[in-house]
């Protein structure tokens, strides 16, 4: 019984550790276009992502839409950055 259970043990084992050798391929570029394009928004610059919040959220900051418009342009800053896309672009290229 012994022998049995450590030959199924052993079987299950690699099984487990064949069955997912699958080549991955990797979408890190298309993402950080992807996400380039959508969240920078029409103009795709920092500064026109600022002006579409100010069109959905206010120009000015108030208590009502202050956490909302702060968010919108931290995504902007974040987002719309042409360095950091060239700067994981050129750590893809490695």
């Amino acid at each position: 019984m012994r022998k049995i259970f450590s030959v199924l043990l052993f079987s299950f084992f690699f099984f487990i550790v064949f069955s997912d050798c699958s080549p991955r391929k990797d979408e890190t570029k298309e993402k950080a276009i992807v996400n380039y394009i959508l969240y920078c928004g029409p103009g795709g610059t920092i500064d026109s992502c600022n002006a579409a919040c100010g069109a959905t959220y206010g120009e000015t900051a108030t208590n009502a839409n202050l956490q909302s418009l702060t968010s919108c342009t931290s995504a902007c800053s974040t987002n719309c950055n042409v360095l950091s896309l060239f700067l994981q672009f050129s750590n893809l290229n490695k």
